[in-house]
């Protein structure tokens, strides 16, 4: 399974669209423990059992990257200065408030940015919850 936030630092490193990290980001979202092959150049896993899964684009969609954003996560995107980077914040449940705290990502692309955040949140989320 791969590590959030190396995933996440991926991200952050890529300058556009890139469906091999698509194809990362489905399996770590979807625990997906093993696969044959993939994600390869087109975002296609190739799972246990042979079948073959066309990961969201994520880092295409805004749509796609919002529905990794954990559950109860609020975000807000600032995109006043696009030439410089777009803004996106994620602010955790109440349930998780004291515990964490929000998250902020940048990147040139919308869609990049939020799968960042969304990531972040993810390991932030887990990690409140191992020490708890």
């Amino acid at each position: 399974m791969p590590d959030l936030l190396d995933l996440a630092d991926k991200c952050a490193k890529s300058s556009g669209p890139d469906r091999q990290i698509d194809g990362l980001i489905y399996r770590a979202v979807n625990n997906v423990p093993e696969w044959k092959r993939g994600p390869n150049m087109f975002g296609h896993i190739e799972g246990p059992n042979g079948e073959i899964i066309d990961s969201p684009h994520y880092t295409l969609s805004i749509d796609a990257a919002i529905t990794i954003i954990p559950a109860g996560w609020t975000r807000a995107v600032d995109a006043s200065a696009p030439e410089q980077g777009i803004d996106v914040d994620l602010f955790p449940p109440d349930a998780l408030a004291e515990t964490v705290e929000e998250i902020k990502a940048s990147h040139l692309s919308e869609p990049i940015a939020t799968c960042l955040a969304a990531l972040r949140a993810r390991a932030s989320a887990l990690t409140s919850k191992e020490q708890s």
